[in-house]
């Protein structure tokens, strides 16, 4: 990995834990109760965009973790396969 690639997985999993924080946040203001109808409304959209940002971030995830195991599970049959017949190598 160099040096960008962790820079970037470091923003990736510091962006979904603070969204995550953040939206952790917003529900304990909506449970916790003595809103304004308004408040609660503008809270209640910010925390449907923030639990979209979550599983937008985690379904990104799961496509690396996917593509990650096809990868592997390719690289280790090239491995353990038989290597292909020579039909000429008995003449």
């Amino acid at each position: 990995m160099n040096k960008d690639e962790g820079t970037q997985k470091d923003r990736t999993t510091s962006g979904f834990e603070h969204t995550f924080n953040r939206l952790e946040a917003v529900a304990q203001k909506l449970e916790t109760g003595g809103l304004t109808l308004d408040e609660a409304m503008d809270l209640y959209e910010e925390g449907i965009n923030l639990a979209r940002e979550c599983s937008e971030h985690l379904n990104q995830t799961e496509l690396r973790i996917a593509d990650l195991q096809t990868s592997f599970s390719a690289y280790t049959s090239s491995l353990t396969s038989a290597p292909p017949e020579n039909p000429d190598a008995d003449r």
